[in-house]
């Protein structure tokens, strides 16, 4: 049907009422004839304000010119360079922002006047959806590419950023101790000035719940804040600085995995805008993705750290690990592996395969493994694991020990398809091991050696055959040199020095090591300061002190010969050298110890017996009647008294100057007719007896046999048997009575404990011969004069009698104290005065007391000490009678008993005297002292109560027997205790048994 203009026209404008879309035509000149009311709906103008304006007047300013051109260009050609049917351009609205359309064109021609027609349709909100799916691929693309979290925040920040017209963006990720956010990264736009805003930002550290950051972390959603310049702190803490930044409007969103937030993004803009819930949606869509990529980035991290940790523990570990395939290909080898294997891959990272590996098997006694028993082969075989040690040696003969555990790996139908070895290099291990057994062994042997130089051969042995020591030498301290002494050492060193030490120095590097106490290394001893450049062959050393006994150096001729295993070796070895060295000195001491106390015990026993003989001569000396008696007593029981040989009494005879035998027993066979004992030897070896009498002091001989030189004496006393000897001085008061000798038949007999036991035999000799001549003084009826011509004055009492022409008569004896004896002097001529002066001068003493001054005589008590010859001569038995003293001579006349030899005080007195002379000898019938006089000094001993005591006892019947009274009785008499009677009696008796046989 074909239709008129008119109709045509109403059927369009009908058209262009009904239809959603707008329609607009223009003439050649592209201005606006017509435009349907929808144009408002899409572009804000009404058909009014665009009728007769020009098409531009719609569009953006940069497609003007273009369009323009366009149309004059088509009018011209009538070639299009579009497609009318659909053609995609923005508009530009009423209100200035840009407008999608999708235009259709048409031409048609109307009274002449050629038109054209565009149906024009708003696809906003397919362009609004295809650049939100385009965000959400570009996001997922940046995702997917971002090998970095950080990066992938970044970047989507730019992306949501750029897309949405916002100006600042920023992410925030829990800091470490996740109990607050630190900012991640951040995004500005190209023509925004926000670095102070950023910097200032990234200072803060948000914690849950406060601020806008915080609110999100803390609830999961998300937060729109139109205008943030105008809300409260609390609400946006940073509102001042994004006020000073003109930034306004603000969206945080939650960066969300399944079950938590595990960020915050959030986005500010310049201009105050009300929530956009699209720009809110994508970006939280956005931050759903971002969430699920870092939790996915968070757990394929942790797997690859997992992977890497495995793959780094696989590849570090001290084990060899290998996975083989049932084929023998050689699967997985990790480093370790490859250096205990000597395993190299090829070019292209295969290995060779099992049957070709560079080594072979063997067992532990260096036999080839047969093919079956091969670890690979028997797990393949048996199908079980396997778990030992094996020896493996490759191509150049180096052997390695290797502890393995092999397993097979099964497919799902139970077949064997690949197996697992792990081994672990254990050659040191097994050395160490070999090396320990060594050290037991050597152990066990050197717990059996009795000897340090047996111990130091087994020892240096052990290091070259057992510790592959070959340089090794022992020298041990020798204390009395005070240097190292060769012990012991290896064959090598022979070829490298002789018979010569390794070092030519007393004092080098091993007394160094050794008086330091401190093991040295030396790898290379050219570099070493202090050694002579001959002094050593050695390159370098190891020097190991072994404790106080020593030091043990091993050696080589090469430069840093010494790793660590070997020092350790070489400590142990020292360490059990030291722990022998000690077991041979303590069992030494030991020996020593048992030898000594064997040693003790026989002298203890010898000891005890002659204590026992002593007992026996102290017993026998209280029944002796005279000193011959005495003497030879004492020489009899000695000479029972095993192991004594022979025993005599010897005294000086000044006429001859000679010792002779007055007692003797034993085996004498001629021994003192063959030996001449001077008192005076002069020049030589003196006989112990003659160095007695010189020096009153035991001279002991314990081995005639080693003590040279060898006298005749020496030789006459060994044809007898006799093997040591010990001179006695018999002594009492300083007087000597004579020499006990006595000759054993055993060396060594002598101890210093029987010198002492010994010694005080002579001194209770000496008490005796003492106690005897004062005995026979008071017993005897009749006694001799000797009258002594003195012309020496040494002695202060003569130079008193001397210068004063005086005489001086012992009148009685008073009480002996420690150190001196009381007595009463008569002087003649002399005046108290003088004596006291002298006494106090020459004697230091003023202890005297005047008893009785009448007809020119005076009696003075006074006190003499230890020393002086009066007392001498009263402890002699003698007693002085006269001294008197002129000018040119001095006389003093003493009473001795008959029975004593006038010889012995005649050498008294020639002996104290420089010049002395017997010029008289008297028979007397009175005793030394007499009846009267001894019991004049007895009495004036007593005190009036114990004389008092003893009268009443005597006259009471005390000492009767039966007793007519007792001690009670007495006790009574006198209205006195019982015991103070008793000790009166004992007091008194003791005084009385004094005089008769101790001290008078």
């Amino acid at each position: 049907m074909t239709l008129s203009d008119s109709e045509a026209v109403a059927q369009f404008h009908a058209l262009a009422e009904t239809t959603p879309d707008a329609l607009v035509t223009i003439d050649s000149e592209s201005r606006i004839q017509f435009v349907n009311p929808d144009i408002e709906t899409i572009l804000g103008y009404t058909p009014d304000e665009l009728l007769g304006e020009s098409l531009t007047k719609i569009m953006p300013g940069d497609l003007e010119d273009s369009h323009l051109e366009a149309v004059d260009r088509y009018l011209a050609t009538g070639t299009r360079q579009l497609d009318w049917n659909h053609v995609e351009l923005p508009a530009q609205h009423k209100d200035g922002h840009e407008v999608p359309l999708v235009i259709t064109f048409s031409e048609f021609t109307s009274d002449g006047e050629r038109l054209f027609t565009g149906i024009i349709r708003d696809v906003s909100s397919r362009k609004t959806l295809e650049s939100e799916r385009d965000l959400l691929k570009a996001t997922e693309d940046e995702l997917l590419r971002a090998d970095v979290v950080d990066d992938a925040l970044r970047n989507i920040l730019r992306l949501l950023g750029e897309s949405m017209n916002w100006l600042y963006g920023e992410a925030w990720v829990p800091a470490d101790g996740r109990a607050t956010l630190t900012c991640a990264t951040t995004w500005t736009a190209e023509a925004a000035d926000l670095e102070e805003f950023r910097e200032q930002s990234t200072q803060i550290a948000p914690s849950s719940g406060r601020g806008l950051v915080g609110r999100v972390w803390g609830t999961g959603e998300y937060e729109w804040i139109p205008d943030v310049s105008t809300a409260t702190e609390s609400v946006f803490p940073r509102t001042d600085i994004a006020s000073d930044a003109g930034l306004k409007a603000a969206l945080a969103v939650p960066i969300r995995t399944d079950d938590s937030t595990v960020g915050v993004m959030v986005f500010l803009m310049a201009e105050a805008q009300s929530v956009d819930e699209r720009m809110v949606e994508v970006t939280r869509a956005v931050g759903a993705n971002l969430g699920l990529l870092i939790a996915r980035r968070q757990a394929e991290d942790a797997l690859r750290e997992k992977r890497n940790l495995v793959s780094n523990i696989l590849e570090t570990s001290p084990i060899g690990i290998v996975v083989i395939d049932a084929d023998g290909t050689f699967t997985y080898v990790n480093d370790r592996a490859e250096e205990i294997l000597w395993l190299e891959p090829d070019e292209e990272g295969n290995y060779p395969g099992f049957d070709e590996v560079p080594y072979r098997a063997l067992d532990v006694e260096g036999a080839v493994l047969p093919e079956s028993e091969v670890p690979y082969h028997k797990v393949l075989r048996t199908g079980t694991d396997v778990s030992y040690d094996i020896k493996i040696e490759h191509h150049d003969g180096t052997q390695r020990w290797l502890s393995q555990r092999g397993t097979p790996l099964r497919d799902e139908s139970g077949a064997i398809t690949q197996t697992v070895f792990t081994f672990e290099d254990v050659t040191d291990r097994k050395r160490r091991e070999k090396t320990l057994e060594g050290l037991t062994e050597l152990g066990q042997e050197l717990a059996e050696v009795e000897s340090f130089e047996d111990a130091c051969e087994r020892a240096a042995a052990a290091a070259c055959d057992s510790f592959d020591l070959p340089v090794t030498t022992i020298q041990r301290y020798d204390a009395e040199t005070g240097s190292l002494e060769p012990c012991a050492r290896t064959v090598r060193l022979d070829g490298l020095v002789g018979e010569s030490p390794l070092f030519a120095s007393e004092r080098g590097l091993p007394w160094q090591a050794f008086v330091q106490s401190e093991t040295r290394v030396l790898p290379d001893l050219n570099d070493a300061t202090g050694i002579d450049e001959d002094g050593t062959p050695l390159s370098s050393a190891l020097l190991v002190p072994i404790g106080e006994h020593g030091v043990l150096t091993v050696g080589a001729t090469e430069p840093d010969a010494f790793a660590d295993r070997t020092v350790t070796l070489a400590e142990l070895l020292s360490g059990t050298l030291n722990a022998v060295f000690d077991r041979l000195d303590r069992e030494a001491q030991l020996r020593e110890r048992t030898s000594e106390l064997e040693r003790k015990n026989d002298r203890l026993g010898r000891v005890q017996r002659i204590n026992s003989h002593i007992r026996e001569i102290t017993e026998s000396l209280l029944d002796a009647t005279s000193k011959p008696e005495i003497k030879q007593l004492v020489c009899d029981r000695l000479a029972n008294s095993d192991p004594y040989r022979f025993v005599w009494f010897g005294e000086r005879d000044f006429a001859t100057e000679t010792i002779t035998a007055s007692a003797a027993a034993g085996v004498e066979e001629g021994y003192l007719d063959e030996i001449d004992v001077r008192t005076d030897p002069g020049e030589g070896d003196a006989d112990p007896a003659e160095r007695a009498v010189q020096t009153h002091e035991v001279e002991v001989q314990n081995n005639l046999h080693a003590d040279p030189p060898f006298e005749p004496w020496r030789q006459e006393a060994m044809q007898r048997g006799y093997r040591a000897s010990i001179a006695v001085p018999v002594v009492y008061n300083e007087t000597l009575y004579g020499l006990l000798n006595i000759y054993a038949g055993e060396p060594e007999l002598f101890s210093e404990m029987e010198q002492a036991v010994l010694t005080e035999l002579g001194e209770m000799i000496g008490y005796a011969l003492n106690a005897m001549e004062r005995y026979d003084a008071l017993v005897s009826e009749e006694s001799v004069e000797l009258e002594f011509l003195i012309r020496d004055f040494s002695d202060p009492i003569l130079q008193l009698l001397r210068d004063n022409d005086g005489q001086i008569r012992l009148e009685n004896i008073g009480s002996r104290d420690a150190g001196s004896l009381q007595v009463f002097v008569a002087f003649e001529d002399l005046a108290f005065e003088t004596i006291r002066s002298f006494f106090e001068e020459h004697l230091g003493s003023d202890d005297l007391t005047l008893v009785r001054d009448r007809d020119g005589e005076i009696i003075v008590e006074l006190t003499l000490p230890e020393d002086s010859f009066l007392v001498t001569l009263l402890d002699r038995g003698a007693m002085p009678t006269d001294i008197t003293a002129t000018p040119a001579e001095g006389r003093t006349t003493i009473r001795v008993p008959q029975s004593a030899s006038v010889r012995d005080f005649v050498e008294m007195f020639e002996q104290y005297y420089d010049d002395a002379e017997l010029v008289a000898r008297r028979e007397s019938p009175n005793p030394v002292q007499t009846r009267a006089e001894f019991e004049r000094v007895y009495v004036d001993r007593l005190t009036e109560r114990q004389r008092e005591v003893l009268q009443t006892a005597y006259f009471a019947g005390f000492f009767e027997q039966p007793r007519d009274n007792s001690a009670g009785d007495i006790a009574e008499m006198l209205d006195v205790s019982q015991p103070t009677v008793s000790r009166h009696l004992r007091s008194s008796q003791a005084k009385l048994l004094a005089m008769l046989f101790g001290d008078t």
